[in-house]
């Protein structure tokens, strides 16, 4: 069963098996070198794991069903959406948001994003930052809690303020039963 790609439109499509396969078949690893030059990396997945390694690409947008994805980069915009998968990002991105059912999802930045948003039903989400920018953190949940290790304030019903260096960055996370967990580095 061999694999089968086209570029169309300046898009490059891969599929595991010609089109209309749908036997029990084996796995398959794929490795894509990307070009330097690419400034967008669209990728979208049912179960397959993604590990993209850090690259010059300064967009991810990753869709995914169950799969396991694993990201680095210094990024202006990540974006994701699970059904069950886990994600976790290591580098740095200026805005992320991301929607998941029940997959996780694990931040290890090296800066605070001035935007972090997601939405998830049972996924928990960590975010683990410096502490060396503001923000103000807005957890909307049914049983779900917030929580941080850095020293902060209450504001509101779930919501906390963090006072450092810079204008405030916004980390707002809909659920209904997951945890929001803000660690430092």
């Amino acid at each position: 069963y061999e694999l089968r790609y086209m570029v169309e439109g300046g898009a490059l499509t891969i599929r595991f098996a010609e089109a209309g396969t749908y036997r029990s078949l084996p796995s398959k690893d794929l490795t894509v070198t990307l070009p330097a030059a690419l400034e967008e990396l669209w990728l979208d997945t049912v179960s397959a794991s993604v590990e993209v390694a850090e690259s010059p690409i300064q967009g991810i947008h990753m869709e995914t069903v169950s799969g396991e994805c694993s990201l680095a980069g210094n990024l202006t915009v990540l974006e994701w959406e699970s059904v069950s998968g886990r994600l976790t990002f290591t580098g740095s991105a200026m805005e992320i948001q991301g929607d998941s059912v029940s997959g996780s999802a694990a931040f290890h930045l090296t800066e605070t994003p001035s935007r972090f948003t997601c939405d998830t039903v049972s996924g928990d989400v960590s975010l683990t930052i410096p502490g060396e920018r503001s923000f103000e953190a807005k957890l909307n949940t049914t049983s779900g809690d917030l929580r941080c290790d850095l020293p902060t304030q209450t504001v509101g019903k779930n919501t906390l303020s963090y006072e450092a260096n810079g204008d405030a960055a916004a980390f707002t996370v809909d659920t209904v039963s997951g945890d929001f967990i803000i660690q430092q580095s």
